[in-house]
């Protein structure tokens, strides 16, 4: 027995132990009809179960509805970490009552949507915990996608909670660690630095025997002549040594 009212009050004596402490009614609602149970707190053991409210008067015994009590939980919204090397996404929550449906959507770099079902989705683990709730988690192949939704769905409380995550842009493997390159030459920086100086070296030979030979065609068209004197390279004392005045 869940609860039991007669005689203007509650008799509880050969209530369910199940219930114990647990329900309540409004007597002073009744003869306007209000027949509400309340059952708190609610238990997952409690779900399903029939009820049913039974009005005694003398001999007559009236059953006047009768229902079932429907337990729901809601989730947690659900967490979603993607593996960019594997090309996967797990999708975990827990917390809720009863058993959830979970479902996938992947939606494309075009932004085309399509539900993801096996073999895109290779795991789906659903575990009953200790104190009655449920823990989902699973894992979904996502390649080509550019976002993912993880959504659950409690068939009870008609409620859905989701998640979506966008993926890393990926990867270009035609991509090089950069180096210290000249732009447009393909060069290493060493490589370009070592041109530069030889090529400078090559210059200054040029110049050079430019020059010299600048040099040795005045001296062929200088008239011949005496070769100077000390005096002209040197200093004073030179002078005296040819005859000249200190």
């Amino acid at each position: 027995m869940l609860h039991y009212y007669r005689n203007g009050k509650q008799d509880l004596e050969h209530q369910s132990l199940s219930f114990k402490n647990r329900t309540k009614i409004f007597p002073d609602q009744l003869q306007s009809g209000n027949l509400s149970l309340i059952i708190d707190p609610l238990m997952h053991e409690d779900n399903l179960k029939s009820l049913k409210v039974v009005f005694y008067a003398g001999e007559i015994k009236d059953k006047l509805c009768q229902t079932m009590v429907h337990v729901a939980a809601n989730f947690k919204e659900p967490n979603i970490k993607i593996n960019q090397k594997k090309m996967t996404a797990t999708c975990t929550t827990q917390g809720g009552f009863p058993e959830p449906e979970l479902a996938w959507i992947s939606t494309d770099h075009e932004g085309h949507e399509r539900a993801l079902e096996p073999p895109d989705v290779p795991t789906l683990q659903i575990h009953e915990e200790e104190d009655g709730t449920y823990s989902v988690i699973s894992t979904a192949n996502i390649t080509g996608s550019k976002t993912v939704t993880c959504n659950v769905y409690n068939p009870t409380s008609n409620k859905t909670v989701g998640a979506t995550a966008d993926l890393p842009a990926a990867p270009n493997p035609e991509s090089k660690q950069e180096t210290d390159e000249v732009p447009g030459e393909g060069l290493p920086v060493a490589a370009t630095a070592g041109i530069g100086v030889f090529i400078v070296l090559i210059v200054l030979v040029v110049l050079a025997a430019f020059g010299y030979k600048k040099y040795h065609q005045q001296r062929q068209r200088r008239p011949n002549g005496p070769e100077p004197s000390a005096a002209y390279l040197s200093n004073g004392a030179l002078l005296a040594e040819n005859g000249g005045v200190c």
